[in-house]
């Protein structure tokens, strides 16, 4: 028995299918699904199979479509026949999982408790930066203790650069605009400071999970598999999953990227290859893992996930 059939048995076991498709692989399976960050997701993935069938091929079914009209009638009739063509039925897809993938993303940040605020008199912070300049200051040092003025007095800490650009870039429609311009006199405007005080984020423990459902069309290969013959197969396989009923999304799921995925199981040795883009790092492993991380970010907007086995 070759490797591929070994995969192909590990997948179709539901004993041993989690040990193929694990919490890793299921995640991988979500984000290309549905618009999921990474890096909000807490704790493993996991699934509910709904249907897992093997080997699912193409009707070679044909199709004919045809508009007949009778005089004096005021509207078409469409009709559509489709019967079988007689021939052997084309390869789709080594599989097709129909399943729902639970997936717990991090809570929501912590409520407002409590909200501090104050007016702060920009414009006499801005005249005593300025009296404590010398007479021949330069215009970097004149802008430099406007800005240390600003940072200082529109929060009850102080802002940073980045802060400071950012408020300029709101209220002057450039960060670097005269800090001045923010005050009353100036600017013609009055600045308020707030603080807030927010309470602990809820654990992520405590995280609803997500059943997002799924329908996956399932690639198996070796190492010396092509990727332009899996890109052709991928075409075939995706119309063999047409035939499977896509369940609604909860209400609160995140926008769906694809419909229908398909999932590449292949070796991790196919990434030894050099021809795969991505191969940065001063050990094998770690080329190999930089190559598959380029090769899913790529194949993901085509609707492909790949798994390294």
């Amino acid at each position: 028995m070759d490797e591929v059939d070994r995969v192909l048995l590990r997948l179709a076991d539901p004993v041993a299918r989690p040990g193929l498709l694990d919490a890793d692989a299921l995640l991988e399976l979500a984000t290309v699904c549905y618009d999921i960050d990474p890096a909000t997701v807490t704790g493993p993935t996991t699934a509910v199979y709904d249907r897992v069938d093997l080997a699912v091929p193409l009707a070679a079914d044909t199709t004919a479509t045809a508009r007949l009209m009778r005089a004096g009638d005021a509207l078409p009739w469409d009709v559509t026949a489709i019967w079988k063509a007689g021939c052997e039925p084309v390869p789709g897809a080594d599989a097709i999982l129909v399943a729902r993938l639970a997936v717990r993303t991090a809570p929501a940040g912590g409520t407002i408790e409590q909200v501090d605020t104050a007016l702060p008199d920009l414009d006499a912070a801005f005249a005593a930066a300025m009296a404590g300049l010398p007479a021949i200051a330069t215009p970097e040092q004149v802008r430099a203790a406007l800005r240390l003025a600003a940072e200082q007095s529109l929060t009850g800490g102080t802002l940073t650069d980045t802060e400071l650009d950012a408020v300029l870039t709101g209220a002057a429609g450039s960060a670097a605009a005269d800090p001045r311009r923010l005050g009353h006199i100036t600017g013609g405007q009055d600045a308020v400071s707030l603080q807030l005080t927010m309470s602990a984020p809820p654990p992520p423990a405590d995280a609803t999970p997500l059943l997002l459902p799924v329908v996956v069309a399932v690639l198996v290969a070796d190492a010396a598999t092509a990727p332009r013959d899996l890109l052709r197969a991928t075409a075939a396989a995706r119309r063999a999953a047409l035939a499977y009923l896509l369940p609604e999304a909860p209400r609160d799921a995140p926008p769906r990227r694809v419909d229908r995925c398909v999932c590449w199981l292949l070796p991790a040795a196919a990434f030894d290859d050099d021809g795969w883009p991505g191969g940065t790092g001063d050990t094998a492993d770690a080329q190999r893992s930089a190559r598959l991380a380029a090769a899913r970010g790529w194949l993901a907007t085509g609707g492909i996930a790949v798994i390294a086995t």
